[in-house]
């Protein structure tokens, strides 16, 4: 079980991969069991915090020519974020190695670490 006191935040930010709309049913029930198995291990260790999938839609914002842009994402990119996890982890390469075990790794998708910094208090 990770300490807590010591431990920092991690977002793992998954991008790609195979979209389940384009699988057969009992793949997509077969992926479901072993992010369900994989999540169940980061609980049993203290290491979840949170977790959430993006829904294809949405937006993007910019500022080009002090006009903003309002446009994408394109879900048909292999780079568009998909969901992300919240861990707790020791430091970077633990943080790693939990992010090892995530079955979009195993289906054309990659997972970013990125350790999160306190947000400034007001």
């Amino acid at each position: 079980m990770a300490n807590h006191s010591d431990s920092k935040e991690f977002m793992l930010i998954l991008r790609g991969g195979i979209h389940p709309q384009n699988l057969r049913a009992e793949r997509v029930e077969q992926l479901m069991k072993q992010f369900g198995e994989w999540m169940a291990q980061m609980r049993s260790r203290g290491q979840l915090r949170g977790a959430g999938r993006l829904e294809d839609e949405g937006r993007r914002l910019s500022r080009q020519h002090g006009k903003l842009v309002v446009d994408g994402p394109y879900s048909e990119s292999k780079e568009v974020v998909g969901g992300y996890f919240l861990v707790s982890a020791a430091d970077l390469a633990q943080a790693v190695e939990i992010a090892a075990g995530c079955p979009l790794l195993d289906n054309e998708g990659s997972v970013e670490v990125r350790q999160l910094q306190p947000a400034p208090q007001a």
